[in-house]
Parts: C-alpha cells; sequence; structure tokens
C-alpha cells in the first residue's frame, strides 16, 4: 500500500505539471494574437463616423486651373528650383518628378547618413533611382546631396533644420540662376499643381514670397482632411540670399524678416501625408523627426492598416478625414490609377 503511493503521488504531480506546462504554451502562443486582436478593436472604435462624405465646407476645396490670372505675363520664364529632403519615399518621389518635371528647371534633393532622429540610416536614392525608370530619366535635372555629418548638439529639430538648409548651402551653389528666379522648399509629399507653377513661370507682379494652400489628405488622395494645409514654400532666389543667407528652412517657417508674404486663396496643390505602402510605415516612423510617435500601437502593422482603411490619423484616431464626391488626384496618377492603387482605390 506504502509502495503504491509512493508511485501515484510523484505520476499525478507529472500530470499536473505537464498540463500547466501546456497552459502556459498556449498562452504564450496567443499573446501575439491577443494583441493584434486588442489594437484592432480599439482602432474599430472610431471608424464608423470615419465613413462619411465630406460636408459642403470640404467639397468646396476645388483646385481650379484657371484660378491664377490677373497678371502680367513675361517675355521670358523664370526658372523654378525644387528642393526638398528624401527619405525612401519612391512612389512620392515619381509623382512629384513626373506630375511637374516639365516645368521645374532643377530638383535638389537632400538625403544623409543619419535620420532626422540622428541615427544612422539606409541610402536609398541611388538605389531607386537605378530601379526605377520613371525616376531615372529626370537624373540630368537632380542634383543630388548625400550628407555624412553627424548632427552636434542634436535634441529634436536640429537635424531637420540641417538637412533642409543643405537644399541652399549647398545645392544653390552648383547652379547658374537669376534673382527673381523661385526657390520651392517642400518635403516629398508636398506637390504644387501644374498650372500653378506655370502661372508662377510665366507671370510676375505678385510678392515672390509665397504661402500656399494644398488640398490635405491621409494614406491616399481619396482621405480628405477637413483642414487645408497652409505653409511657406517659395521664394527668389534674391528674398533667400539677401534675408535668409540661403538657409532654405527659414522660406518654409516664414523666418524671412519683414517681406511682404503673399498667401493665395485658391488651393495650389496636394499634400499626401503617409502616402506610402503600409510596410513602409514603420521605417520612416524611425527615421522622421516626430520621436514621439514611436509608440507600441504605431509599431503594429494591423493596427496602420486600420488606421489607412478607415481613414483614422493614427496619431491621435480621430475620424477626421471624408471622401469628396469627385476625389482630386494629380494627373500623372489618374493616368497611372492601376500603379497606385493605394493611394487612389478606396478599400
Amino acid at each position: 500500500m506504502h509502495t503504491q503511493m509512493i508511485y501515484k503521488r510523484p505520476q499525478t504531480m507529472i500530470v499536473k505539471m505537464k498540463s500547466k506546462v501546456r497552459f502556459s504554451s498556449w498562452v504564450l502562443l496567443l499573446l501575439p494574437v491577443i494583441s493584434l486582436f486588442w489594437l484592432s478593436l480599439k482602432a474599430e472604435k472610431s471608424t464608423t463616423r470615419a465613413k462619411r462624405a465630406c460636408g459642403s465646407q470640404v467639397e468646396s476645396y476645388v483646385m481650379r486651373p484657371n484660378a491664377w490670372t490677373g497678371f502680367r505675363p513675361r517675355a521670358m520664364p523664370r526658372k523654378i528650383i525644387w528642393g526638398m529632403l528624401f527619405d525612401c519615399e519612391e512612389w512620392l518621389l515619381e509623382i512629384k518628378l513626373n506630375e511637374v518635371g516639365h516645368l521645374v528647371d532643377h530638383f535638389i534633393l537632400v538625403e544623409g547618413l543619419y535620420s532626422l532622429q540622428n541615427r544612422r540610416r539606409q541610402q536609398c536614392f541611388p538605389r531607386i533611382a537605378s530601379a526605377n525608370p520613371r525616376i531615372s530619366k529626370w537624373l540630368p535635372k537632380i542634383v543630388y546631396i548625400y550628407d555624412t555629418q553627424y548632427i552636434q548638439g542634436f535634441q529634436y529639430w536640429e537635424a531637420e533644420v540641417y538637412y533642409r538648409n543643405l537644399i541652399g548651402l549647398q545645392g544653390l551653389r552648383q547652379l547658374s540662376l537669376r534673382d527673381d528666379d523661385l526657390m520651392v522648399v517642400s518635403d516629398v509629399d508636398e506637390l504644387l499643381s501644374a498650372p500653378f507653377l506655370h502661372f508662377l513661370k510665366w507671370n510676375e507682379g505678385f510678392p515672390t514670397l509665397i504661402k500656399v494652400r494644398l488640398l490635405w489628405s491621409y494614406y491616399a488622395f481619396y482621405w480628405v482632411n477637413p483642414n487645408l494645409f497652409q505653409k511657406g514654400m517659395v521664394a527668389s532666389i534674391k528674398e533667400l540670399s539677401d534675408l535668409g543667407q540661403n538657409r532654405t528652412n527659414a522660406i518654409r517657417f516664414n523666418l524671412l524678416g519683414g517681406a511682404q508674404v503673399w498667401s493665395p486663396v485658391a488651393i495650389a496643390g496636394w499634400h499626401c501625408s503617409w502616402c506610402i505602402p503600409t510596410e513602409a510605415f514603420l521605417s520612416k516612423m524611425q527615421n522622421f523627426a516626430h520621436s514621439q510617435l514611436n509608440t507600441r500601437d504605431h509599431s503594429s502593422l494591423s493596427f496602420l492598416s486600420t488606421m489607412r482603411q478607415h481613414g483614422l490619423w493614427f496619431p491621435d484616431q480621430q475620424p477626421n478625414a471624408c471622401i469628396q464626391s469627385r476625389p482630386q488626384f494629380p494627373s500623372y496618377v489618374q493616368a497611372n490609377v492601376y500603379r497606385f492603387h493605394q493611394l487612389t482605390v478606396i478599400m
């Protein structure tokens, strides 16, 4: 009897231990699934209100090609130089080059060994350009600057300011320009329309320090933010030199002193925020200046895909995008709607 008890007790304990191990293993296997499900539920809370048509205010945001009239035509066109930072946004660069490349005389593209968070990153423009003939055909117009400087004293915005200033401090010196030629400074995801650039190139009699209004969308051109995007984007070469010492970041943030700024009412183009493949979100968040957005939610492709599907702005999950009855796409996107289906087809 005693021997039988000694034999059975260990056997019972072994069975219980195995059961616990199996239960723990199942819990560990299910944790990622439970986590993704929780993130999806969190995202879904606000989605029902986001799937809606735009109201009358946003429907009135229409780009009118003939809005730029009433100024003196020029006998000779100005040169237009467009400078931007580049962080592997292949779609948006291709769209910009092919939408307005015939009107822009030079593009200045700045890329760095260090990201806007001052961390080492992979160089990508040479690889992208060599693999994409729709970009490489524009190489004769592109001044490419690759900087390897580590940003000393970095805290938050210093890297972005440093790289954007290289557009003027290093890029412009490689070009032969007149005082009244125009410098455009923007991010890659900001696009001035061809009619507006044609107007700037062939007209005069307006202030050349210009703050524009852009149709602002999220993830794709059809998810429209009820608020227009407004930013300084244009200055003459003389204004930039005399007032900003060629520090091109000053154009973007209206730091060129008391010069008169023109803010036309008409919408001048598009700002398509995060109009990149969803899988590219994670690398961009590691590189762009807003390091506070590197959170657990924002490292989940499931969560970000849900935000994209419902037009919710991922930093605060607000349902602040709507769909216009007649979506407005750049003409190059419209002509290549299948190529850019993630930017044009409502998911």
